[in-house]
């Protein structure tokens, strides 16, 4: 993509480039030329090193990194004004490096292409500093391709760094297993939390059943004191995992829990009945039910 005129796109509000090479002169000659942007979204482009928005206009950005990017070099993105910043990364290519969001209220991470044996150490390096940069927005949401990282290191010893998020939202597809540890450790980095969301979009009966790692995390070092909302949908297989041990975590630490919403895409009265039976810390805690 290349510019022969001068750019002046004053009323442009919602700019998308999707799958195009821009060369680091031409996207900062674009930025400085939408006065009242406000949503900016970079979908598998590359040519460009710098992703630095100044305009107080911006609230929205959103990047997918190029998966044929060959470049090395690390993006780094700095836009102080940002409100919501949504980033997906593909795992083996470049690191992003962010900078100045201090207005950041929500950030919404994912990879691409996790498997087990691809986490590496640098690859857990790189995720610790994602959380890092996005500890004080007040809302997260990840896809469980990042959740697989993070529950590799939590059965490895690391500590995730402490947030200020109030609200988590955890995403998943099919593929929740070994999940646990990951959820885990994003809540005892999350002394703030006030509600949690773990929705996954299809039914584990379309799949096969979880499988728990022996080093899986099953309890929290510390109590929530802050949960007060939790809502689960369709996460668990035929035995009723991961929900059963998430379920019982949840009650046993949120000690001012007030209400946790359960969906079953398939009821089951087992799994309703066990988790009926756990101790809650809380009071005022009420399970509801829904199919």
């Amino acid at each position: 993509m290349h510019s022969k005129t001068a750019i002046a796109w004053h009323s442009l509000t919602n700019l998308n480039l999707f799958e195009v090479i821009v060369d680091q002169l031409l996207l900062d000659e674009i930025l400085s030329s939408c006065p009242v942007l406000y949503i900016l979204s970079l979908i598998g482009c590359r040519g460009f090193n710098i992703l630095e928005v100044t305009s107080p206009s911006v609230a929205k950005i959103s990047v997918v990194d190029c998966v044929n990017n060959e470049d090395a070099t690390p993006l780094k993105i700095s836009a102080p004004h940002v409100r919501l910043l949504d980033i997906m990364l593909p795992l083996r290519r470049r690191k992003f490096k962010i900078g100045n969001i201090s207005s950041l209220a929500r950030a919404d991470i994912d990879y691409m292409g996790v498997s087990w044996v691809s986490i590496s150490v640098e690859v857990m390096s790189g995720a610790k500093e994602l959380l890092e940069s996005v500890h004080n927005a007040k809302e997260l949401r990840v896809g469980w391709e990042f959740v697989r990282v993070v529950s590799m290191m939590a059965t490895n010893g690391w500590q995730l760094p402490k947030s200020r998020r109030e609200l988590l939202i955890v995403s998943f597809e099919s593929e929740y297993d070994q999940s646990t540890s990951g959820i885990i450790g994003l809540l005892e980095s999350s002394p703030n939390l006030e509600t949690l969301v773990i929705f996954c979009s299809h039914s584990a009966a379309e799949g096969k059943d979880v499988i728990l790692e022996p080093a899986a995390r099953d309890d929290l070092a510390s109590d929530l004191l802050h949960l007060k909302t939790v809502r689960i949908k369709n996460f668990a297989d035929s035995k009723g995992e991961p929900l059963l041990t998430l379920a019982r975590v949840l009650l046993k630490r949120a000690t001012v829990l007030e209400k946790m919403v359960i969906t079953i895409c398939v009821p089951d009265l087992r799994i309703v009945n066990t988790i009926l039976t756990y101790p809650r810390s809380s009071t005022k805690a009420v399970v509801h039910f829904n199919c």
